[in-house]
């Protein structure tokens, strides 16, 4: 906001809340710091916690981690990808739906937690996900259940610069992807940078060829049977 635009005679109460509103949405996270030095959880957990109260969760390779809450009380949950010190994707809320997350070790190497409200148990899952690396101008595959509907998929980029990729859909040994090469390609800019994808089933591999850059691709069900 330009201040020059406030007028003289504006209550002040009204101008505090204009400038508040100006202010980035992730300033009122001052709690970061402190959920970084908090206790570490492992998945498989249960845990009761009430409001106020902060945990980190360590990300690790080659997984999926699901965060949900049982026995709320009006309870709600929020969580941060970490990555050391800074912010390493956007806030999610957690109230009555579980949430699953696919990071890998590259992007974030933590979950802050923060107990925004109520009294809740706590709960955190976490199940195998494949992953590999490939290098530009190579492809890599990962096998996938075609009884399964949906694909969870990850790609991170590698490269200090931008990576380039195109993935197809192969079952029984033919390709069955159903849209063209320009719409199935996709690009992440930066270092660290990231594309969750979720996929229609019925394929039994997934291989994705590295046009520029290098990645991490990682796919699977997670979470699927429960």
């Amino acid at each position: 906001m330009n201040p020059q635009r406030l007028k003289p005679n504006m209550p002040i109460f009204v101008v505090m809340l204009l400038l508040f509103a100006c202010l980035p949405a992730h300033a009122a996270d001052n709690w970061l710091a402190d959920a970084l030095k908090a206790q570490t959880m492992e998945p498989p957990f249960r845990k009761t916690y009430y409001a106020g109260e902060l945990l980190q969760i360590n990300i690790t390779k080659a997984s999926a981690l699901r965060l949900s809450i049982g026995d709320a009380d009006g309870g709600r949950v929020a969580v941060i990808p970490m990555k050391g010190s800074r912010r390493a994707g956007r806030k999610v809320t957690i109230d009555s739906d579980p949430v699953i997350f696919t990071q890998g070790t590259e992007e974030a190497d933590t979950l802050a937690v923060k107990i925004l409200s109520g009294k809740i148990d706590l709960e955190g899952d976490s199940e195998r996900m494949s992953e590999i690396v490939i290098e530009e101008g190579q492809e890599g595959e990962i096998v996938v259940d075609p009884r399964h509907e949906t694909i969870s998929g990850r790609l991170i980029n590698l490269s200090d610069y931008r990576s380039t990729i195109t993935f197809r859909f192969m079952l029984n040994g033919e390709d069955v992807s159903n849209t063209s090469d320009r719409q199935r390609t996709l690009s992440l800019e930066f270092k660290g940078s990231s594309r969750a994808k979720t996929w229609k089933g019925g394929a039994d591999k997934i291989i994705v060829k590295v046009h520029h850059g290098k990645i991490t691709f990682k796919a699977g069900h997670p979470f699927y049977d429960d």
